[in-house]
């Protein structure tokens, strides 16, 4: 008999396991409704095959019209699938939660955080009457499944990022905008009026739209570009009178849980490592770390001019790695990722060798006690010494500020002083500086998707 339990984040595979199961229960409800946030992103990242990362919950918005509102869907959930579907209640407020079986036969519950425009005024994007709040439908696992259109959720992400500046979650904005901003169309993103918004993207992801201004995305500004001046670099904009848009030209012009396995190798038995793998069958993969699938697999020229774009943001850990697909078909999304400690910077020495442990929390005992995981000081230590080397930011850089910043300072509310034994003064800087260590600090507790609904206390969103 399989047993609830919270345990380790969902896989990817689980992750759209649940939307497929959500999807066709929400199916025979009368409700008109979209998913968002980091699911609606997850799924994107999955239709064009980018390399994923891990949220937990899924976001959903339904439209009010009559009886129908986010917390009637949520009642009928709970009331017509009890067998499906379980109660939970965080912040101050009950959500429903599907059950989904785990790959090791556990059953997990993912909660589904429900939305609507009636309950929040102050956000008219959840809107889904307004054609400007457009819904696209993806198939997933066979089941259709309405998302908000990646012009949207790009929007979205853009807001959220400079809104939840300070917090643990601004990470995992800036993260997905950096994939967002691959997959919008030309002409399609009018950002009048955010510019503060936009201003901050660009300093925080400059080589994402770099890239952006060379793959010709157009922002729609009309007259308004003030946000690009004094403070960045330079850009040149040409008006299209056809288009009406702004475009750059001139010298410019030009997961906790992740799908993938990274290991690290002492580097004089990084060859030998990658010998004994190919001779277990595991198979290589010498595409971009960036992009999930073999671009190979795609015929869209957009989808494949995407991948390239994608594999100059991780460039450079794509040129210290050696990556290989398991060797059956059954995990074949998944990869091993072998790194040199020298990149990583992390290795078992005589000093640290005690923060080490041979299995991860709450992992079943391992017949072999040759991989070993570091304590979650150590591990930030690595990932933040390794982003600070890289000659550039872009799509890895990203991923490693957030896994430093949300998941291991945030989730796991680690000390200010995690880092300040480390003798890398750039990795000590850069850390201080990005927890605001000397200037308030982050924001790690409060759930800010909660915030601006109609007579909630907001004081419940401030409770771990």
């Amino acid at each position: 008999m399989s047993s609830p339990r919270r345990s380790r984040h969902l896989s990817p595979e689980e992750l759209m396991q649940a939307v497929a199961s959500l999807a066709q229960y929400l199916s025979q409800s009368e409700a008109q409704l979209s998913i968002r946030g980091g699911v609606a992103t997850s799924i994107l990242r999955m239709q064009y095959g980018f390399v994923q990362r891990v949220t937990d919950d899924i976001d959903l918005v339904v439209q009010p019209r009559g009886s129908v509102t986010a917390g009637s869907i949520s009642h009928w959930l709970l009331e017509n699938f009890p067998t499906a579907f379980v109660a939970k209640e965080q912040f101050g407020v009950t959500t429903p939660a599907i059950s989904i079986q785990r790959h090791d036969g556990f059953v997990e519950h993912v909660e589904i955080e429900m939305f609507d425009v009636g309950a929040w005024p102050n956000r008219p994007q959840y809107n889904l009457d307004d054609p400007d709040n457009d819904v696209t439908v993806i198939s997933v696992n066979g089941v259709d499944v309405p998302i908000f259109s990646a012009r949207w959720l790009l929007r979205e992400k853009i807001v959220t990022a400079f809104e939840r500046q300070g917090t643990r979650k601004e990470e995992t904005d800036l993260d997905d905008i950096s994939i967002l901003l691959e997959t919008v169309d030309v002409n399609e993103l009018d950002l009048t009026d955010l510019e503060d918004e936009v201003q901050h993207a660009v300093v925080q992801l400059p080589e994402s739209f770099e890239l952006l201004s060379e793959g010709q995305v157009y922002w729609a500004f009309k007259e308004q570009l003030q946000y690009l001046d004094a403070d960045l670099e330079r850009h040149n904009f040409d008006w299209d009178p056809n288009s009406q848009v702004w475009y750059f030209s001139g010298e410019k012009s030009h997961t906790w849980f992740h799908d993938n396995y990274m290991l690290v190798v002492e580097d004089a038995n990084l060859d030998t490592a990658a010998q004994n793998l190919k001779q277990r069958g595991f198979r290589e993969a010498p595409w971009s770390y960036g992009s999930r699938d073999d671009p190979a697999l795609y015929t869209d020229p957009k989808v494949q001019q995407s991948h390239r774009r994608v594999a100059q943001k991780y460039s450079n850990l794509d040129k210290h790695s050696v990556r290989f697909r398991f060797p059956t078909d059954d995990q074949a999304k998944a990869r091993v990722v072998l790194l040199p400690c020298s990149y990583a910077h992390i290795a078992v020495t005589p000093e640290s060798k005690n923060r080490f442990t041979t299995k991860p929390q709450d992992a079943p005992s391992l017949k072999r006690g040759n991989i070993l995981y570091p304590d979650a000081e150590l591990l930030l230590e690595s990932f933040v010494r390794t982003l600070v080397k890289e000659p550039k930011m872009g799509g890895w850089v990203s991923s490693l500020r957030m896994w430093a910043i949300t998941h291991l300072y945030g989730d796991l509310m680690l000390g200010d002083d995690v880092l300040d034994s480390c003798d890398d003064e750039e990795a000590k800087a850069w850390f201080n500086q990005h927890i605001r260590r000397y200037s308030g600090g982050i924001d790690r507790v409060t759930c800010t998707k909660r915030l601006g609904k109609v007579g909630y206390d907001e004081n419940l969103a401030r409770k771990k």
